[in-house]
């Protein structure tokens, strides 16, 4: 596949503005990146930026019904969502070539001029706080949120992005506006156009849509805290067959010189069906039906995590044999054959990812905006070649140290003590 030639300008409000075309396709994404996520919030707002991002499909100044932005986009067959992450914020609209002054139109429409209805964002509330009180319901989902509160006590790192009830209950019109007020700034920002698109043509269009964004940078992060959590253990009954677990510890930042090695440390231990932890305790002795690993990196700080679903009957069986895998990445290099396997995995799944110009644009605006910086799909696929199992190794033993390993499980009859006894021989 031919590289994407990116094209990279900034307009006079400081506004970051990525290009990148591509000729094989007829489809364009644009994306509009803030920095802005939930670790940037008080405890008291948690949710903020969550609810934020709700309430901008919610009306605009110009279009104060919500069914005249869907409708604007979908006349044209095209796609309108956002997502909300820990450090960033990203909203974004796919449509067909022919339909790109629609996108820009209802991007900067929806982040410039947000009406933010005092009954919308009261009918919001009451969408978020049932959005948070199904993902409580659904173990699966809520044995992570228990990780991260484990891993990271009374910091916004450890919360749900969602928020909490109670601070959802909290957050006024004037709140999010003031959340507007303060991060959507042209400096905090970058837009990147990807897809079937001319680069002069897409420019003008950012320029008219984007050129009247405030000026401006958006407030700090609030660093991790960098001492171990007191507890290692977290548990809660539940009245289900199955039990819900998550294993995990600190990881390494998005700008740690050995972040990549440690995503291939993450897809040779439990990322596919091919991966160690799916191999071994899932099919060899049968003992999860649901087991992956993943890696989170954050400014500062980052984390491991192994979760699993067990029969249980299989607990301490199934923590025994993902033990035993863990053990073995930290002692052992990666087999040549192996080695290649992982390489060949993330450049592959890499390189499927930038067939789609949505894919294109997360990768390049992502980079944008949480480092300020980019590389390039054919440097990246030059890092991955020259990452060791020496490399790996060394990454293993830096992360899975004594101390490192914590534990949240949702499910039956748990024995609290036993699970402690259990963590208390991982480290």
């Amino acid at each position: 596949m031919k590289e994407q030639t990116l094209r990279r300008h900034t307009l006079p409000n400081r506004l970051r503005v990525l290009i990148l075309p591509m000729p094989h396709t007829r489809a364009v994404t644009v994306s509009l990146f803030c920095g802005a996520g939930s670790r940037y919030e008080p405890y008291d707002l948690m949710g903020l930026s969550h609810f934020l991002e709700h309430m901008l499909f919610k009306g605009t100044v110009r279009r104060p019904d919500p069914q005249e932005i869907a409708e604007a986009i979908e006349r044209t067959g095209g796609l309108l969502n956002a997502s909300t992450g820990r450090e960033a914020t990203v909203f974004w609209a796919k449509v067909a070539s022919q339909h790109l002054p629609i996108a820009f139109d209802i991007l900067s429409d929806i982040a410039l001029n947000p009406a933010l209805n005092p009954d919308d964002v009261e009918r919001e509330r009451s969408v978020i706080l049932e959005e948070l009180e199904l993902y409580q319901d659904t173990p699966s989902d809520w044995v992570h949120v228990l990780m991260s509160r484990l891993l990271w006590p009374g910091h916004p790192l450890g919360e749900d992005i969602g928020g909490r009830p109670e601070s959802i209950l909290n957050i006024t019109r004037d709140d999010l506006l003031q959340h507007v007020e303060d991060f959507y700034r042209a400096n905090n920002m970058v837009l990147v156009v990807a897809g079937g698109v001319d680069p002069d043509v897409a420019l003008s269009h950012a320029e008219e849509a984007f050129g009247n964004l405030r000026k401006g940078t958006g407030p700090a992060w609030l660093p991790a805290v960098a001492t171990q959590p007191v507890e290692r253990v977290v548990t809660q009954p539940e009245d289900h067959n199955q039990v819900q677990l998550c294993i995990g510890g600190k990881g390494l930042s998005h700008a740690d010189p050995d972040r990549h090695a440690f995503e291939l440390l993450n897809t040779a231990l439990g990322d596919g069906l091919s991966s160690r932890l799916a191999v071994e305790v899932r099919e060899r002795l049968g003992l999860a039906y649901d087991i992956y690993s993943y890696a989170e990196q954050y400014f500062d700080t980052g984390s491991f995590v192994i979760a699993a679903g067990v029969d249980d009957g299989h607990l301490g069986s199934a923590l025994a044999a993902i033990w035993e895998q863990v053990d073995r990445i930290r002692q052992h290099r990666l087999p040549a054959e192996e080695l290649d396997k992982v390489r060949e995995f993330t450049k592959g799944r890499l390189l499927l990812s930038m067939e789609d110009s949505w894919n294109v644009a997360s990768w390049y605006g992502s980079q944008e905006v949480l480092m300020h910086t980019t590389i390039t799909l054919d440097e990246m696929l030059a890092t991955i070649d020259a990452i060791t199992a020496d490399d790996i190794l060394r990454v293993a033993q830096r992360i899975f140290v004594p101390g490192w390993a914590h534990m949240a499980v949702v499910g039956p009859g748990l024995d609290r003590a036993a699970i402690e006894d259990l963590v208390s021989m991982w480290n």
